[in-house]
């Protein structure tokens, strides 16, 4: 018996990969409601790797446009708050 949480219990690769996430969350590279809304997405479909690839990609693209709007009105430092965890999405994907 496992002792270990597991987001997603039927696929121990997607639980690792959104332990990662909810560990990043530490120094900030990471939201615990971003990652909990893609693992609601997820759920019931384990090994769908084509959902797993569209739902960290739509989240990280969503976010960045966050940044981007930011970084046009001059908003520099929360502009980077923004793509920090974008650019850490997209690393979850691999």
């Amino acid at each position: 018996m496992s002792h270990w949480f597991e987001y997603l219990p039927c696929d121990h690769m997607w639980s690792q990969g959104m332990m990662f996430g909810i560990e990043t969350s530490a120094w900030g590279a990471a939201s615990l409601g971003e990652i909990d809304q893609i693992g609601q997405k997820l759920l019931g479909h384990e090994g769908d790797n084509e959902l797993w690839w569209s739902e960290w990609t739509a989240m990280a693209k969503r976010i960045e446009g966050f940044g981007d709007a930011e970084e046009a009105n001059g908003h520099r430092l929360t502009a980077g708050a923004c793509l920090l965890p974008t650019r850490s999405d997209l690393l979850f994907l691999r």
